[in-house]
């Protein structure tokens, strides 16, 4: 049985070898020493600093070795990559997917504010937003909200440009996540098949589908539970693509709570996590 880091490995996809961030913040990757000990103590205060605004999933040893690492390696000016979501409709602040807008979604507002907080601390960070265009492409959703594909492209395009124009004055970039990500689509459809087709992940994709049912009721109440696995598999999938683009790359990923969140552990990647569920 192939493990996740097998199966990236098997595809060519790199993954990022990080020495411990104490072990790197002490001098061992030759920046910092005893003359530069002031200097070192106020960047382990601005990784605290950071790691406080963020949820639980990024307070543990191992993601605070991650998250420091990064800071440290870009000199307090990493990339924060925020994934978003379309405008779904929702309701008491979860989606309802009765319909989709051409807004800023209720996740995008809560990358937003959430966004914000982190770069003042994190003042000089770089900031993407990333829109799913690849979603438009689902028929299921397609169905779900009552639009055709050309349709729901037309609803990204206009998200883009109203997320773009809330945060124009803070500089941030918002792009589609296949421009950011070229080989995603590709990529996650090999991997949702390996994931379906090792009995090794079987329970585990089980347990988010059986997790996720609320929400599979308002998207596709007529489907089957294997059609819910492998869409839940999918989602794993595209999880782990990410990933392991922003661990190669030595950025941030900033993610709200969902099921989900225990892939980006199997990749490396350091997470900020937004402590609000929208599901």
């Amino acid at each position: 049985m192939q493990t996740v880091v097998e199966m990236m490995e098997e595809m060519a996809v790199p993954r990022l070898r990080l020495p411990r961030t104490r072990k790197y913040l002490n001098g061992e990757a030759g920046l910092w020493g005893e003359q530069h000990k002031r200097l070192r103590m106020e960047k382990v205060r601005r990784v605290c600093r950071t790691i406080g605004v963020c949820g639980y999933a990024s307070r543990t040893k191992v993601m605070g070795d991650r998250i420091g690492l990064v800071i440290a390696r870009t000199n307090e000016q990493p990339v924060i990559i925020a994934p978003s979501c379309l405008d779904y409709s929702h309701r008491d602040g979860a989606y309802d997917f009765r319909s989709v807008g051409t807004g800023v979604s209720l996740l995008g507002e809560r990358q937003i504010r959430f966004l914000e907080r982190l770069t003042r601390v994190l003042p000089q960070a770089e900031v993407r937003i990333l829109m799913p265009n690849q979603e438009a492409d689902d028929p299921v959703l397609s169905r779900a909200v009552g639009r055709s594909r050309e349709e729901l492209l037309a609803c990204v395009e206009a998200s883009v440009a109203a997320t773009r124009a809330k945060v124009a004055s803070r500089g941030w970039q918002v792009r589609l996540m296949t421009d950011e990500i070229p080989n995603l689509v590709e990529t996650e459809e090999q991997l949702t098949a390996k994931l379906m087709s090792d009995g090794q992940y079987f329970s585990r994709i089980v347990g988010e589908t059986v997790a996720r049912l609320r929400m599979y009721e308002r998207i596709c109440p007529q489907a089957s539970f294997s059609e819910l696995m492998e869409r839940s598999a999918r989602t794993s999938a595209q999880y782990l693509v990410m990933g392991e683009y922003v661990a190669r790359h030595g950025y941030l990923v900033s993610s709200h709570t969902t099921t989900n969140l225990g892939w980006y552990l199997e990749t490396g990647a350091a997470i900020l996590h937004l402590p609000v569920s929208v599901l």
